[in-house]
């Protein structure tokens, strides 16, 4: 591994690919030349006022090209980026504030009243404030507006060091939100396999091979369309390793809306779509039946759908049962989190490959797994396998929780529950 540095290898492939797109939004698209240029802007803005090494800016966005320009130019000067739930009110907005101490802070206007609330109760309120314009909302007091905040020179490239830092604040559903704090040495290696390795290319140990990658997928360079919010590290690490790869990213007017999501796969050839859970498969799957029914189903003969979960996976392969069969093609797990993301290849086929719960696992054959961790995971079934499908009793790369061994067994251990009952 080499002292890799997110906005160094960013900067070395938008030089490699200056014209390629990176970034779809609405009816206009932005070059990897511009990008890297309105991110050189902030970073200058950010560096003019005393915002710098080890400083941290905290982005509480909706997924937008705003969001990727701001974390790129926070890495720019060597400050860390910090996401921030956009579902925050004033006082969740405050807390993330004072445990970061945040320098800097990146809104859109539609969330002035939250910021302005957490002003109340902030310790110390960020030196910079820039507003992003997404309803018309006049910026707060002493903010910029984001044009305003790109208006200086962009701050030329330097060398950095693969120890800076990235915060991936958690949802605080066990208690109150924590920051994982990723070295970018770290979060690179840990990225290696769901960047390189699901193309079957070798892992780079230069900064000359990262861009020798990126020019030579040319056309096949990834494009991605993160659902999730960014504010999580799902969306946000699959966003940054398209970025590697010279790819683009495909993001909505605003919200989630499950038909402009089909229409933007077909008119943008989205490669990648992350999604996670029910709470988005299932709407997706709705309208792909509506659209079928009613005789405009888009074409979806592409994507790549990286689920997070598995049992979230079953209402979009209901939904594509008639014309596509969904074939894993990757299975990763990050070692800091306790998720598995599975990957999904889209094809012309009529069936759908089911899981069996109950069969014996064995460690996988992917290449390049055995430098991930790696729990167990279910075979497949053969009762539903297509041509071309794994046979029967093949390595799976869905993971899932360890069974309990049977009463009697070595390392038998009864749950709580078992042991506080009663005999009958």
């Amino acid at each position: 591994m080499f002292d890799a540095n997110w906005a160094t290898l960013w900067e070395h492939v938008a030089a490699a690919v200056p014209d390629r797109p990176v970034i779809f939004h609405r009816n206009a698209e932005v070059s990897y030349r511009d990008f890297d240029d309105h991110a050189g802007r902030f970073a200058a803005a950010l560096s003019k006022a005393g915002v710098g090494r080890d400083s941290k800016v905290a982005c509480y966005l909706y997924n937008c090209p705003e969001y990727l320009e701001a974390v790129y130019g926070t890495l720019k000067v060597d400050a860390v980026p910090v996401n921030v739930n956009y579902r925050y009110q004033g006082s969740e907005l405050a807390e993330i504030l004072n445990d970061s101490k945040a320098e800097a802070l990146v809104f859109p206007g539609s969330l002035r009243r939250h910021v302005l609330d957490a002003f109340a109760a902030v310790e110390a309120p960020p030196r910079l404030l820039v507003q992003v314009d997404d309803d018309g909302t006049p910026p707060i007091a002493g903010a910029l507006r984001w044009p305003e905040a790109l208006e200086n020179a962009p701050l030329p490239p330097h060398e950095r060091s693969g120890d800076n830092h990235i915060f991936m604040y958690t949802g605080g559903t066990t208690g109150r939100p924590k920051a994982v704090i990723w070295r970018h040495r770290d979060l690179f290696d840990v990225q290696r396999y769901p960047t390189y390795g699901v193309l079957g290319r070798a892992y780079p140990t230069s900064v000359n091979e990262v861009v020798e990658a990126a020019v030579d997928l040319g056309e096949a360079a990834p494009r991605t369309l993160p659902i999730t919010p960014l504010m999580h590290a799902t969306a946000l690490f699959s966003v940054m390793d398209t970025l590697l790869l010279g790819g683009s990213v495909v993001f909505l007017t605003k919200g989630f809306d499950p038909a402009e999501v089909w229409l933007a796969v077909q008119r943008h050839r989205v490669t990648r779509l992350i999604i996670a859970g029910n709470a988005v498969c299932a709407p997706l799957a709705k309208e792909l039946n509506r659209a079928r029914l009613s005789g405009s189903a888009p074409d979806v003969s592409i994507p790549t759908i990286w689920l997070t979960g598995s049992p979230a996976k079953r209402n979009i392969e209901n939904a594509m049962t008639p014309t596509a069969i969904m074939t894993p093609t990757a299975w990763m797990a990050r070692r800091s989190v306790k998720a598995s993301i599975c990957s999904f290849h889209i094809s012309s086929a009529a069936r759908i490959i089911a899981l069996a719960r109950n069969s014996k696992s064995r460690k996988p054959e992917l290449p390049g797994l055995h430098k991930m961790s790696t729990p167990t995971r279910p075979a497949w079934s053969p009762s539903r396998a297509g041509p071309g499908c794994p046979r029967a009793g093949s390595a799976s790369p869905f993971s899932r929780r360890p069974r309990r061994a049977p009463a009697g067994a070595a390392g038998y251990r009864p749950s709580p529950s078992s042991r506080s009952r009663k005999p009958a």
